[in-house]
């Protein structure tokens, strides 16, 4: 019986311990998204740095370009592909017929 008994205190000694713990947790989450100076900083330093070097605008246009307008392009010669040929590649008509 006594065996019951320290077993029923110690689990209630548990549960107690876990609601604390977790008082806390919530309480110091809370306390460091108030410090908004840690946070810039952090953000701060971290800098973007592009992989891409040799992209160019082949047209202003609102339709895509021509594969002769991509072969004109400046630096680099471009191929383009028509949407239609990125759909076909990507096996998109099921998900387009979906909605």
């Amino acid at each position: 019986m006594a065996g019951a008994f320290a077993k029923g205190v110690s689990a209630l000694h548990l549960s107690r311990l876990k609601r604390r713990l977790g008082h806390f947790a919530v309480g110091a989450l809370g306390a460091a998204m108030a410090l908004p100076g840690s946070i810039s900083i952090a953000a701060a330093a971290v800098v973007m740095h592009p992989t891409v070097s040799d992209y160019a605008q082949v047209s202003t246009s609102t339709t895509p370009p021509t594969q002769a307008q991509c072969a004109s392009a400046t630096p680099v010669k471009r191929r383009c592909f028509a949407p239609q040929a990125i759909q076909a590649a990507y096996n998109l008509g099921p998900l387009y017929s979906a909605g």
